[in-house]
């Protein structure tokens, strides 16, 4: 008896929950541009990458080898009212030529997607990374190359956030190897935690 009553309530649960999995069929297809991992067809992404999908911890991920890192990743994150922000993270199937990962705040409430990105999670810029200003200082190009990477744990809720250059960069000549030397070991890491209070990521 105990048995069927088990069932019973675990299919309740799976039936009017929301799982990782679920959000994922509905995020907006315009995130998708830079790269579907939805295409299931026989040349499609998705069909040739390894997945990650942690139900429990609510993470999915996509990666197209071993020794990458993920290219697609997306969280749910519980807001002060039992809301659910989807934080996303996309990039080209093909990362190259600099091509910066866009990283995207969705909020869902009864079944309908806001884009909340612009209000509910920090603009960061290449300054924000570095301990020495200074090194930026006349150098504006050096931003143009720079990208923000942001990586979103499958455990936990701290995301990190951090700045990689373009491989072209001293080869081309763009910016001096020195320069280049000096501003990689000014830079740093920065965490990215979601206040559950104000349902707001903010850059610690």
């Amino acid at each position: 008896m105990m048995k069927w009553i088990l069932v019973l309530f675990l299919g309740a649960q799976f039936t009017f929950g929301q799982s990782i999995e679920d959000y994922f069929q509905q995020i907006p297809d315009s995130v998708f541009q830079l790269c579907n991992w939805r295409d299931t067809s026989e040349n499609g992404i998705a069909n040739h990458s390894i997945k990650t999908l942690d139900i429990k911890n609510g993470f999915i991920g996509f990666k197209r080898n071993e020794e990458e890192h993920d290219f697609f990743q997306a969280a749910v994150y519980r807001g002060s009212e039992g809301q659910s922000f989807i934080l996303i993270r996309n990039q080209a199937c093909e990362h190259c030529c600099c091509e910066e990962p866009k990283t995207f705040v969705y909020l869902v409430e009864n079944g309908k997607w806001k884009n909340v990105t612009s209000t509910h999670f920090p603009k960061m810029e290449l300054k924000d990374f570095i301990t020495q200003d200074i090194l930026l200082k006349n150098y504006g190009d050096v931003n143009n190359y720079a990208e923000i990477q942001v990586q979103i744990p499958q455990h936990g809720t701290v995301s990190i956030a951090k700045v990689l250059f373009c491989d072209y960069v001293v080869e081309d000549e763009i910016i001096s190897s020195d320069l280049y030397e000096r501003i990689e070991k000014a830079l740093f890491t920065r965490e990215i935690n979601f206040d559950k209070k104000e349902n707001l990521f903010k850059l610690k």
